[in-house]
């Protein structure tokens, strides 16, 4: 099994996301469902 890599949030479009979440936890690390 091996790492998923996800594009940094400066790259990532909003367009489209309306019904999507992205939050950070304590530590900064990005989550996104």
């Amino acid at each position: 099994m091996g790492i998923t890599m996800f594009p940094t949030v400066e790259k990532c479009t909003s367009e489209g996301r309306e019904k999507e979440t992205v939050v950070a936890d304590l530590d900064g690390t990005l989550l996104r469902s």
